[in-house]
């Protein structure tokens, strides 16, 4: 820059400079755009709340679907445990009703074999042998014995309660006692076909097809064989 310039300006014009520059009307503010520069401050935190509100809106909306979510699951699992249990309680009930009943013993005349008060586990059969426990239908009431003789054989008792069938005396180790108990019926006595000849293992007490108020049994009377005593757990096992 040219000094002799710089000199050339007089004091009167460089003081005219500085005043010009200084004056009030020379920097815009509130009276020439009507703003007031200090009405609009940096950006604060309360202009980014409710962004932050909104990206954390959604995440508790999430938490409170998961949880009805795993609320719905549950109810639903326990909803199909209980259907799946009362499925098979019916099927079990059907299947004990129909093919496996259980029945109570109420007198002691198949001691020691079956106990008083025993419950046993019975399965249908087509034919039945000599020697097994079977329930049958007895006017209304169930009475459980044990066969001695089949549809055709003819069976005999001594006096003494020795059994025998078709000439060959029975071997009963189930036996304790032999006696000829109550015994109306006409010895030799030979069975009907599809019917059972009963006796009871008490051969004291028990009232059987010794008697012609009980007579021979007919197949369809009978619930089935006894195969099972399920109660009480001392009793548990297999009758013999």
């Amino acid at each position: 820059m040219d000094e002799s310039k710089i000199d050339a300006i007089s004091e009167e014009e460089l003081q005219e400079l500085i005043d010009f520059v200084g004056d009030e009307d020379f920097a815009p503010g509130v009276d020439d755009y009507g703003l007031d520069p200090f009405e609009f401050p940096l950006a604060e935190n309360t202009e980014e709340s409710p962004a932050v509100q909104r990206e954390e809106a959604p995440c508790a909306d999430e938490g409170k679907k998961g949880k009805v979510k795993r609320t719905s699951t549950v109810r639903a699992t326990i909803i199909e445990i209980i259907t799946v249990l009362l499925i098979l309680t019916s099927v079990c009930v059907i299947v004990s009703s129909i093919w496996m009943p259980i029945f109570q013993v109420v007198n002691s005349n198949m001691s020691p074999a079956l106990r008083n008060g025993t419950y046993a586990l019975t399965v249908q059969r087509g034919t039945y042998r000599q020697g097994d426990i079977i329930a049958f239908n007895y006017y209304g009431k169930t009475l459980i014995k044990r066969v001695i003789a089949l549809g055709g054989e003819t069976v005999n008792i001594n006096q003494d309660g020795t059994v025998t069938v078709n000439g060959k005396v029975l071997d009963e180790p189930y036996v304790t006692q032999k006696s000829l108990g109550q015994c109306d019926i006409t010895l030799p006595y030979t069975v009907p076909p599809n019917h059972l000849f009963v006796m009871g293992d008490d051969r004291a007490t028990s009232l059987d097809s010794r008697t012609s108020e009980v007579g021979p049994v007919g197949l369809e009377q009978v619930f089935g064989k006894v195969v099972l005593t399920v109660w009480p757990p001392s009793a548990f096992g297999s009758p013999r």
